[in-house]
């Protein structure tokens, strides 16, 4: 079993709950390309954690990710999630229809898909301001930044210091 097929063994509950909601969610799917013939074993449920995960309290992450990540279900699971859902949902509905025109995501690695989902929730205010070409722009900014390249993805992604690193970048172009 893998890390979140566990945790949803192990943290029933309104958060785990939430999870499985979103990750079922047409505008989710079609953002991601989903396969109803695919399985994922978790892996959809384990994305919008480290983002929900993420966006709540990254500088104080201090790996590793699995820890971080146990420990926030464990604190909010069974806690009310109306904030997570809205967060979630906003972001989801963004990147989707404001950021890449109903088109689902390239192929990125799930750190820039994690730090997208942070940079949206963090600065849902700034964010609801843009337009679409705004945003757009910034999508493509930290694209190209050196944090987000093949390079800097290559090893050491849940070190702690590039994680603060990658996450205050991407909250940065997005605010």
């Amino acid at each position: 079993m893998n890390n979140q097929e566990i945790r949803n063994c192990i943290y029933q509950g309104t958060l785990n709950t939430l999870l499985q909601e979103i990750s079922k969610s047409e505008t989710f799917k079609s953002l991601f390309d989903i396969s109803e013939t695919k399985k994922y074993r978790f892996s959809n449920e384990e994305l919008l954690l480290r983002g929900l995960a993420l966006s709540n309290d990254f500088e104080n992450y201090h790996g590793p990710l699995a820890k971080y990540l146990n420990t926030f279900m464990s604190d909010n699971r069974d806690g009310d999630i109306d904030d997570f859902k809205a967060d979630l949902e906003f972001a989801i509905t963004t990147i989707y229809e404001k950021i890449l025109g109903a088109e689902p995501f390239p192929r990125l690695s799930k750190a820039t898909i994690e730090a997208i989902f942070v940079a949206i929730i963090r600065n849902k205010g700034a964010v609801l301001l843009k337009t679409d070409e705004q945003l757009k722009s910034m999508y493509h900014t930290l694209r190209d930044d050196e944090l987000f390249s093949v390079d800097a993805l290559k090893e050491g992604l849940a070190a702690t210091d590039k994680v603060i690193a990658r996450l205050t970048k991407a909250v940065e172009i997005f605010s």
